[in-house]
């Protein structure tokens, strides 16, 4: 039953070795994860780089995100956070050895996690490691190698391991924390029963539900603080300037608190998650197994602040008056030009629209020389549904479920096989509430004046569900000979199926209303505005609402798609020992999609042992294949952002077979293929001391990228001609970017582990120093000099940690831990003088702004109060250490009071808190 249970952790194929810095020494145990096959091997005796992270070490962190625990103890593994981001806020981006989430690829118990339903930013897609909790998982092994021939598809940055906790007992935990600021209090209760199956197996269940309030690390809003004070100066009739000409028009600040209007953290969040793990043996040579998860997740975050300053108003030196975008100021020649002289004679398109039965009648009084919305008695504006400025909540809800299941066993002539199964789900709910639909308008008061108290503020906007079904057989032989001191040989067979659609939201968060219509400033100035007959000077070149809920438009039935694929793939891998100091490996896997076609990928891996005990050399070559997922072929969203003067943008992502593709001559997307290259040294001068450092080389072709966004100030006929088209939702973009393939893309790096155990009198200290430095370089690409820059330093370039684990007869337990990051430089598309200069500028118009590294501490320290009872107190960033603020680099205009860039720098502060925990 034993040799059954150690299966239990097994992958269906081969990882050449693994390494572990959690180890105690180099005479440890084995560890049988991250898919050796080969039994009694070492951490030390592996062929490639591994970190083993055990449980234990993943509590000395008071974050609730899984992706923090691992961040902490791993300097390649690199995790940021997003205040604003939509999606990138539930499912934080990640990457390791300079790749990115979607091409990690992650395991529980070894088999493939399904991926979540959200889609970066970047158009990846990625397993959700924060779905699970700390205390359901026994350790996490982190591959830091290419491993597609291993594993297939997306492992080409490398492996995440997660694998369950399968003890028996009963336990519990409470943690509480918050940050040094005083905000965002968090909680975790976590529990875990664990009971034996009548000697014959074991079912391990663990529970944890917790939450986290927001943080805002934000200055006050200068937008909300001019309303304040120019309303206080309207009061008091000393109104000056450009403020004087809307006297009477600064609405009532009432509640509005410019320090916290526009909060920019940590984002509000509850979550539950139901783990499971069971074996259970059928015979001697026989056993089934299942485990598993569920989890529910909410998290809420707010958009970008809309002012409630007058429509026209712009204040002094800031600028940024959002309300313009939420009316209509169409001339009687934009209207000509938009719809023919006849029907801008009549106003049909908006008269008889607006006072349609369907929308229930919206006023608007016809004005020969501007139909605007200026006043509360003009047409419909979205500035009077929210007289204080608003932001926009965007609540995404997601469900994650994961099922896996199989029978293994050892036939006599020692052949072991794996029959396994699985099927995972990831739907995220999308609503959108305080903001409204601009375009539809409201209904018509009988004093002529629009019913602004009533105007729709909540939507729901849409979900997206993926959902991935696998079925493995798995097979590991040892055979005997006497060509080699041992040889392991293990095939496999897999088929896979993918599926993602995304559901339709309400009508009115997607419906183009009888306000809408393009924006034509730019053409208007335009050669071709002119010869149509527009004149910028008499008024023309304006624009109609927006459509869609703000902030974030509803998925509509044109951006409806529900597309599937599958692929089979079959492996072999082949581990021999040449001798005692030999060792050499070899895989292969064959993978086929019904969409991309098929792939052949192999790897060599091997090791060599130089000196006796104390010196062995290690490296591997491989190749790899990661294929665009399925979302990330269909997928249309639009996201809103800000440029670095503040303005607010709405950015369109949308497939090169779509009418912004054709428009901008956008080629459909294919596979990335790699070669990896490593060389590793492994040193163990004594018992008690190793040292490993790896150097690694991965060369992508055909990279996986998002285009840089296609700003309409610099393609202002492509805009017009995407608008004349009639596309939907063309009159709010104010950008468009596509996945695409962005050329060839070369990361190198240096990876360093050290670790020393020291044996004290009455106690034993262990210390364990990591450093990691990555480059990447992109070798053929079209990218503008500035996306260049920032795609070669999306990170830092030097990450470090040191950590200290002192212990006291079992008893007291001091964890003490110093992280540090380097300086890292980017490009935010200022100039010399500060000025924003958007994209498309030559390399030597741009200044390079620097984010000064930083030193973070951690501490915590542990007491067994008896053998059932133990707590634990501690500080993440104790001394409280901030990145250096710049808010003129974050945001030049500074409206918003940014302060810190999100990128995978803690920028909330310290945080302490404390845990108890019972074991019985």
């Amino acid at each position: 039953m034993k040799k059954l249970l150690l299966l239990s952790v097994s992958l269906p194929s081969l990882v050449i070795a693994d390494l572990s810095f959690a180890q105690q020494a180099a005479g440890d145990d084995t560890v049988t994860v991250v898919g050796s096959r080969v039994k009694g091997r070492t951490a030390l005796d592996s062929n490639v780089p591994v970190d083993v992270i055990q449980a234990t070490e993943l509590q000395n962190t008071p974050s609730l995100n899984m992706k923090d625990a691992i961040a902490a103890v791993s300097p390649s593994y690199v995790v940021n956070r997003n205040a604003i981001g939509d999606g990138n806020s539930l499912i934080r981006t990640s990457s390791l050895r300079g790749l990115n989430n979607g091409e990690i690829l992650t395991l529980l118990n070894g088999k493939r996690m399904h991926r979540n339903a959200v889609i970066h930013t970047a158009g990846w897609q990625s397993a959700d490691v924060g779905s699970l909790s700390v205390n359901s998982l026994k350790s996490i092994s982190i591959l830091r190698d290419g491993a597609a021939a291993q594993y297939g598809a997306d492992a080409v940055a490398g492996v995440i391991d997660l694998t369950l906790d399968d003890s028996e007992g009963i336990s519990g935990e409470a943690m509480f924390s918050q940050y040094y600021k005083g905000d965002g209090f968090a909680y975790n209760l976590a529990s875990k029963v664990g009971v034996s199956l009548a000697d014959r197996g074991f079912l391990t269940v663990t529970a944890q539900y917790g939450a986290t309030d927001a943080t805002d690390r934000a200055t006050y809003h200068k937008l909300a603080k001019e309303n304040v004070d120019q309303y206080a100066r309207q009061k008091a009739g000393t109104l000056s300037g450009t403020a004087a000409a809307f006297d009477g028009m600064f609405q009532d600040p009432k509640e509005l608190n410019p320090d916290t209007i526009a909060p920019f953290g940590v984002n509000e969040e509850t979550h539950f998650t139901v783990t499971w793990n069971s074996v259970m043996e059928i015979n001697e040579n026989m056993e089934i197994y299942t485990f598993g998860n569920f989890g529910r997740k909410h998290h809420k975050e707010p958009f970008n602040y809309r002012a409630g300053l007058p429509i026209g108003y712009s204040m002094p030196g800031v600028g940024g008056n959002s309300g313009a975008s939420r009316q209509v100021t169409y001339t009687y020649n934009d209207y000509k030009y938009l719809y023919g002289e006849q029907k801008a004679n009549q106003y049909s398109y908006l008269l008889k629209t607006i006072n349609s039965t369907e929308t229930g009648g919206m006023s608007g009084a016809p004005n020969t020389a501007n139909i605007t919305t200026a006043n509360k008695t003009g047409a419909f504006s979205g500035h009077f549904t929210h007289p204080n400025g608003y932001n926009p909540w965007f609540e995404m809800d997601s469900q994650d479920l994961g099922v896996y299941g199989g029978v293994r066993g050892t036939l006599d002539n020692g052949l072991e096989w794996d029959i396994s199964g699985s099927v995972g789900q990831n739907r995220v709910d999308n609503n959108i509430s305080d903001t409204h639909n601009p375009s539809l308008g409201g209904a018509k008061l009988t004093d002529g004046t629009v019913d602004y108290a009533n105007v729709q503020t909540a939507f729901y906007i849409g979900s997206q569900v993926n959902t991935e079904r696998s079925i493995s057989a798995d097979f590991n032989y040892t055979v005997d000979t006497d060509a080699v001191d041992n040889l392991n040989v293990a095939w496999g067979a897999q088929y896979r199926t993918e599926q993602y659609y995304n559901v339709v939201g309400e009508k009115n968060s997607w419906f183009t209303g009888p306000a809408a219509g393009p924006s034509l400033a730019t053409f208007a100035a335009s050669a071709a505005g002119i010869a149509a007959g527009l004149d910028v000077a008499k008024g023309d070149g304006g624009r109609g609402a927006n459509v869609g809920s703000d902030g974030f438009g509803g998925f509509s039935p044109d951006t409806f798609f529900d597309a599937s694929r599958s692929n089979y793939a079959v492996y072999l891998d082949v581990d021999a020992d040449v001798n005692e100091d030999f060792n050499i490996a070899g895989a292969m896997r064959y993978e086929d999609f019904t969409d991309f076609g098929d792939t052949l990928s192999w790897k060599i891996a091997s090791r060599y042992q130089v000196i006796p005990d104390t010196l062995a050399i290690r490296g591997a070559v491989s190749t790899g294949f990661h294929a665009p997922t399925v979302a990330q072929i269909n997928n249309t969203q639009v996201r809103t952002g800000f440029r670095a003067d503040g303005s607010q943008t709405q950015t369109g992502t949308f497939t090169a077979d779509s009418v912004p593709g054709t428009t901008f001559g956008i080629k459909n997307i294919k596979p990335e293929l790699a070669k990896n290259m490593s060389l590793g040294f492994i040193m163990t001068p004594s018992s008690n001391t190793n040292v490993t450092v790896d150097l690694f080389q991965i060369k992508l072709q055909d990279a996986l990228a998002t285009t840089p966004t296609y700003d309409v100030g610099d393609y202002p006929n492509e805009f017009a001609a995407l608008a004349a088209s009639g596309f939907q939702g063309a009159a709010t973009l104010t950008g468009v970017n596509f996945p695409t393939n962005q050329g060839s893309r070369r990361t190198r790096g240096i990876e360093i582990v050290a670790s020393q155990n020291i044996d004290l009198e009455n106690s034993s200290l262990r210390l364990v120093a990591a450093f990691a430095h990555v480059k990447v370089k992109m070798l053929k690409h079209s990218l503008s000099d500035r996306s260049l820059f920032n795609n070669e330093n999306e990170t830092a370039p030097f990450r470090g940690s040191l950590t200290a684990n002192w212990s006291n007869n079992d008893k007291i337990n001091v964890m003490a831990r110093a992280r540090w990051i380097s300086t890292r430089e980017q490009n935010n598309g200022l100039n010399a003088a500060g000025v924003y200069i958007g994209s498309s500028q030559p390399a030597a118009s741009y200044r390079i702004d620097k984010q000064p590294g930083r030193i973070f501490f951690d501490l915590a320290v542990s007491y067994d109060v008896n053998e059932q009872f133990a707590i634990t107190l501690g500080a993440n960033n104790m001394l409280n250490t901030y990145p250096k603020a710049q808010p003129e680099q974050v945001e030049t205009s500074q409206k918003r009071g940014r302060q810190y860039y999100s990128d995978g720098m803690d920028w909330q502060g310290g945080q302490y808190y404390a845990r108890l925990k019972a074991a019985f």
